[in-house]
């Protein structure tokens, strides 16, 4: 049994459910009220995209030049290189981003 997905399918039934509880949905009535109606456009619309232009200004306020990027991964591979070093005294560590063995495989998600 895969718990991880039957977790998400929980997950994502009360992120779908919670929004219509909140605008008295109605799945019994032919037609929903126009309050219903413009909960369901707010609910779906505009607080993502509330939520979407917060994020973007703290995005915007966030000090990350290509300079700053390049300086994060010199100092990444240089502790990496320093911990090989103190792990594995003498040898050469591979380059950033390669793999020496293979994942391991993981429950629930087919390998390529």
């Amino acid at each position: 049994m895969q718990t991880r997905g039957l977790l998400h399918e929980e997950l994502s039934l009360a992120e779908r459910a919670l929004p219509l509880v909140v605008v008295a949905f109605d799945q019994h009535a032919p037609q929903q009220s126009p309050d219903t109606v413009n909960g369901m456009a707010v609910a779906g619309g505009l607080i993502p995209a509330v939520i979407f232009l917060i994020v973007m200004l703290i995005m915007a306020g966030y000090p990350l030049t290509e300079a700053k990027f390049k300086d994060i991964i010199k100092s990444i591979e240089a502790n990496r290189s320093l911990r090989h070093e103190q792990l594995h005294p003498g040898e050469v560590p591979a380059p950033a981003g390669t793999r020496t063995t293979a994942p391991a495989p993981r429950p629930g998600i087919p390998t390529p």
